[in-house]
């Protein structure tokens, strides 16, 4: 049945079965929907506002947003959620159900996507989020992966890769500043930069700043701490590894540039266009794929 522990237990079948089809998943991405503080979810519960010529300081403001939402929480799940993925699956992604058994594809921010698995999960507040894993169009087995690794040309590429598509690292979010600027609270209660605004190669830098201020920055606390042999752990391996640039070694072991220990990594298009929390990985162990795809599939099917 839909929806019971058994039927999200079956993921771990359709993962295989892509894997056997396709190659191993490409990416893995969890997307946290920002369900109470974006005006379009307020719009979907049936509050006028106006998001042609939206003004963020008028209408409701974060605790009425928040009261809005608790009053007709299915609406909130229903459609902003749902209307949330499609869109960013659709004109993010490039990727849409084009009916019966048919599927539409084209060139999105990541590239061609061939397929993908995704689970929801609620989280404490009953919030849902999304984890994914993606398959690419033309991607390598894990054994071409493994030989491409070893080729420093192949590791400059892909180095590349990662530095355009997934961050931890933002010049107006460092230590050093953190102190000194206040986090913007309800930064979601916005509308995206639109690309085709001359002004937009000027904000859109300053914008993700604000953003990653807003929402990417990992604090640890009882709902991610944890005590293994005795020690108080991050089950979100926070504080993460910094690096002067992304890099990739030959073992497929990967990383962003960082140099703030607190950042969660991130993909700039749909920072800009969600104005929501997410992260984004690579996938790129070669001989290890199994055991990485495993575990993925099992925090993502986990009983709810």
């Amino acid at each position: 049945m839909i929806g019971t522990d058994e039927s999200r237990l079956s993921i771990h079948a359709y993962i295989w079965g892509m894997t056997a089809m396709n190659s191993p998943p490409s990416l893995w991405i969890t997307i946290n929907p920002t369900d109470t503080h974006d005006p379009i979810v307020q719009v979907l519960v049936g509050e006028e506002i106006n998001l042609d010529a939206f003004d963020h300081t008028a209408g409701p403001d974060s605790a009425q947003c928040s009261k809005i939402v608790a009053d007709d929480p299915y609406a909130a799940a229903k459609f902003f959620f749902h209307f949330v993925i499609a869109a960013i699956l659709e004109e993010l992604f490039g990727i849409r159900h084009g009916g019966g058994h048919g599927i539409i594809r084209r060139k999105g921010i990541l590239g061609v996507i061939r397929g993908y698995i995704g689970a929801v999960e609620a989280q404490g507040r009953g919030t849902l989020h999304l984890h994914m894993l993606l398959w690419m169009q033309s991607a390598l087995s894990g054994k071409e992966i493994q030989k491409s690794l070893q080729s420093l040309q192949f590791q400059s590429c892909i180095s590349t890769c990662i530095a355009s598509n997934i961050r931890a690292h933002h010049l107006d979010v460092t230590e050093d500043l953190l102190g000194s600027i206040p986090r913007e609270k309800a930064v979601s209660y916005s509308r995206p930069l639109d690309p085709h605004d001359p002004s937009f190669e000027r904000r859109h830098t300053s914008t993700e700043g604000q953003l990653v201020h807003a929402i990417q920055l990992h604090k640890c606390g009882p709902g991610c701490l944890k005590i293994s042999a005795g020690h108080m752990l991050c089950k979100r391996r926070a504080p993460f590894p910094l690096a002067p640039e992304a890099w990739i070694d030959s073992n497929g072991n990967w990383g962003p540039q960082r140099t703030y220990r607190y950042l969660n990594n991130w993909n700039p298009t749909l920072l800009l266009a969600t104005r929501s929390n997410h992260n984004i990985k690579l996938i790129m162990n070669g001989e290890g794929m199994k055991h990485i795809t495993w575990y993925i599939s099992s925090y993502a099917a986990k009983c709810q």
